[in-house]
């Protein structure tokens, strides 16, 4: 992972004061410490080219769920995988990968392709872009989808091009300001965005700035435009501290990015600026804690450890690094409830905070219209359904604290 075997600071210190909790056992401390692309962990000992015990199968699978399979497979010698089968099933995994990446790769170049030639102004993200940006490699992070993003007024356009490029639309979701649509043929599915983060998050990044800060990026041969590297530090921020952090490979991704900077201070003044700063610095802690990874050289030059965006992103990474490890938490409403809380200490302000929190419980989702059915005309009540629903939900864990 070539950002992330740059010179770095020493690592023996811990100025978070974070603990795992014994969260994470030697399995899985193992793939963490491989897949931070380096051979020794965070006290200058070697990490063993196999995995505790040998089982192959319980790290393979802990690096599937977390999407760093691609990363792990980088970092270890085909003749240390045992069994054979294993090894072979390494391989296919591998070359299976790569081609789909290829692929996909190259239906983003046509779509980008097919939008310009139509005057439609596109940004891409995610997917092949940042695994070009964090890893140098397209292979090395697994995706399913493409992500574009559009002016909102270029939106129906968008939609009305790629459907004579032969996609269509299947579904809509409003409160992400995203629609999705798919390839019948090589099913290739797009995510056509009007809005880089969901419109719950009280972040604003109107296109038109994100499209003048915008950059290039190769993603195996051609370059596509793309969110600037602050621009894409700050999404992937908001997304991953919108998911609670619960992969892996979100955190690698943003620290890869953040460490990529020739201006930290400019970067965090960016965050900063738009309410970001403790979502990243929250993302970096737990990569530090987990995968071993060095703080930036110059973080604490831009950061004041004393502050209160560095108290409240340790305070938050110390909980979502006890739920990293457990796949569980995804359907358990109790750290649901934790999450939002943790969320919250996230927002810079008590003007953020009231309204992310608002938005969270008021703003309707497909679960709300999937709960009861009501007709357009009366579908502003979806609002009221909401919270109606939540409560509903979530009443056993509200009464046990």
């Amino acid at each position: 992972m070539g950002a992330e075997r740059e010179t770095t600071s020493s690592t023996s210190e811990d100025p978070s004061g974070l603990d795992d909790g014994g969260a994470v056992d030697e399995c899985q401390q193992w793939v963490l410490h491989r897949c931070r692309g380096d051979t020794s962990d965070v006290n200058g000992t070697a990490v063993p080219p196999t995995p505790p015990g040998e089982d192959w199968e319980r790290a393979i699978n802990f690096a599937r769920r977390h999407r760093i399979d691609m990363l792990l497979f980088a970092s270890i010698d085909r003749d240390t995988i045992g069994p054979a089968s294993v090894r072979e099933a390494v391989e296919r995994m591998e070359t299976n990968t790569k081609r789909q990446n290829l692929q996909m790769a190259a239906a983003l170049i046509d779509i980008v392709d097919v939008l310009r030639d139509n005057d439609i102004p596109v940004i891409t993200y995610k997917g092949p872009v940042v695994a070009s940006r964090a890893y140098g490699d397209i292979s090395l992070r697994r995706f399913v989808d493409l992500d574009v993003l559009v002016a909102p007024a270029d939106r129906r356009q968008a939609i009305e091009t790629l459907e004579a490029a032969g996609y269509e639309r299947r579904k809509r979701y409003k409160h992400l300001s995203e629609v999705v649509l798919e390839h019948p043929e090589t099913g290739t599915v797009i995510d056509l965005h009007t809005d880089a983060v969901p419109d719950d998050i009280p972040v604003s990044l109107p296109f038109g700035e994100l499209y003048e800060r915008r950059t290039r990026v190769d993603i195996g041969g051609q370059a596509v435009p793309a969110l600037s590297l602050e621009d894409a530090v700050m999404v992937h921020a908001v997304h991953g501290s919108k998911h609670c952090w619960y992969r892996g490979e979100w955190l690698l991704a943003v620290t890869a990015l953040i460490r990529q900077s020739k201006d930290l201070g400019a970067l965090f003044g960016h965050l900063r600026a738009n309410g970001c700063e403790r979502m990243a610095l929250c993302a970096l802690i737990i990569t530090h804690r987990l995968f071993g990874a060095d703080y930036p050289e110059s973080m604490y030059d831009v950061v004041e450890r004393e502050s209160s965006e560095w108290e409240s992103a340790t305070a938050t990474a110390a909980q979502f690094t006890q739920w990293i490890t457990r796949p569980e938490w995804v359907t358990d409403d109790r750290s649901h409830l934790e999450g939002l809380r943790a969320q919250l200490r996230l927002c810079p302000s008590v003007r953020t905070k009231v309204r992310f929190f608002l938005d969270t419980v008021t703003k309707p989702q497909e679960a709300d219209r999937e709960f009861v059915s009501l007709p357009d005309i009366v579908s502003p009540l979806y609002r009221i359904v909401r919270p109606v629903r939540l409560l509903y939900r979530y009443r056993e864990s509200l009464n046990r604290g």
